[in-house]
C-alpha cells in the first residue's frame, strides 16, 4: 500500500470515528462512503504526485532560470547546461536530452510562463544552488570527482 492510501485510510478512520460521522442520516453516511470509494480507486490506480502539465510548467522554468544564469556566466555548451539542470532536478541525462527536445527551452512561452509565476510569488531556483551543480557538473567532466 502506498504512503498517499495508507494516510487517507487513516483520514477515514479518523473521521468515521468523530462526532459529525455519528451524527449523519444513513443516506448521507453512504454518498460520503461512495465518494471515498472513488478517490481511494483513484489513488490505486494512479498514485498521488505532481500532475504532468503542471510539472513541467514548473521544471521549464527552473530551466529557463537555469540557463539564462549559465549564459551570464559565460557558460554557451548546451551539453553543459543540460548536466546542471539534470544535476539540479536529480535527472539522467538522458532525461534532460529528452526534456530538451519535449520543451523547447528557446520557445519565448517559456519566459512569459516564467514571469507570470514570478508575478505570483514563485521564487524559482536560488544563483547559490544552480552555483553548486554548476561545479559539480564540472568536477565530474574534469574528472576531479
Amino acid at each position: 500500500m502506498s504512503d498517499e492510501l495508507e494516510f487517507f485510510d487513516q483520514l477515514l478512520k479518523h473521521w468515521r470515528d468523530g462526532s459529525e460521522y455519528a451524527s449523519q442520516s444513513l443516506e448521507r453516511k453512504l454518498e460520503e462512503g461512495e465518494v471515498a470509494q472513488r478517490i481511494r480507486q483513484k489513488l490505486i490506480k494512479r498514485p498521488v504526485g505532481r500532475p504532468k502539465k503542471f510539472g513541467k510548467g514548473v521544471f521549464t522554468a527552473r530551466r529557463v532560470i537555469v540557463y539564462d544564469y549559465l549564459e551570464a556566466r559565460g557558460e554557451s555548451r548546451k551539453s553543459i547546461k543540460r548536466a546542471v539542470m539534470a544535476e539540479i532536478m536529480g535527472w539522467s541525462p538522458d532525461q534532460a536530452r529528452e526534456f530538451d527536445r519535449t520543451y523547447d527551452p528557446s520557445s519565448d512561452r517559456w519566459r512569459r510562463r516564467l514571469k507570470w509565476m514570478r508575478g505570483r510569488g514563485w521564487q524559482g531556483i536560488s544563483e547559490a544552488r544552480i552555483d553548486r551543480a554548476y561545479a559539480r557538473v564540472l568536477e565530474t567532466i574534469n574528472g576531479n570527482k
